[in-house]
């Protein structure tokens, strides 16, 4: 695997820029994936999980003051079964489906080198196929995570950087630093983020 960091001086436009080459794998857009859909659906999930179990034990309850026994244990040990263990069932569901979604769209892109050229302004993705120019008044904002920081640029966009494949970090994080000042991109910070 090719990982470097050079730096460029693009004479047709006199500006330094910095360039990081870099691999996707698999668990990369996973981790992409599961993000944005924590991002959007966290509290649906939630409400969905009490909304459930709610109506079980009500159901247990109501079947309780009818005097149907059977009904009233079968409700309540539904209920039990999906307080405790729905949020780790679709945890696994939504993990399965995702896996299999980037196992059909993606994995031509997996272990094949992508550029990213940082310069003043803009900055040019190379990955793969295409070559993108993007002007940093695109960029909504950037997400630190334990092992990534995500790029999210209007249009829907996202960029994925994974640290641990980025030889020089530090030198990423300064610029991307740089960039959030420059250009007023706020860096959130999702270092404690986990799939829940």
């Amino acid at each position: 695997m090719v990982r470097y960091i050079t730096l460029l001086y693009l004479k047709q436009i006199g500006t330094m820029a910095t360039k990081f080459t870099y691999q996707l794998q698999e668990e990369d857009y996973l981790t992409q994936h599961l993000f944005l859909v924590s991002q959007v659906s966290g509290n649906k999930r939630k409400i969905r999980w009490i909304i459930m179990t709610g109506a079980c034990f009500f159901m247990s309850y109501y079947m309780y003051t009818k005097g149907d026994a059977w009904f009233t244990t079968y409700f309540l040990i539904i209920g039990v079964l999906i307080l405790f263990f729905y949020p780790m069932y679709l945890r696994w569901l939504y993990t399965r489906h995702y896996k299999k979604h980037i196992r059909n769209n993606f994995s031509n892109n997996f272990n094949k080198d992508v550029s990213l050229i940082l310069e003043s302004d803009h900055l040019i993705s190379d990955d793969y196929e295409s070559q993108n120019k993007i002007n940093y008044s695109t960029l909504e904002y950037m997400v630190e995570l334990k092992q990534h920081y995500f790029l999210k640029f209007s249009g829907g966009m996202l960029l994925i950087l994974p640290k641990e494949r980025i030889e020089d970090l530090p030198k990423l994080k300064e610029e991307l630093q740089k960039i959030s000042k420059e250009h007023e991109v706020p860096i959130n910070d999702g270092t404690k983020w986990k799939w829940r």
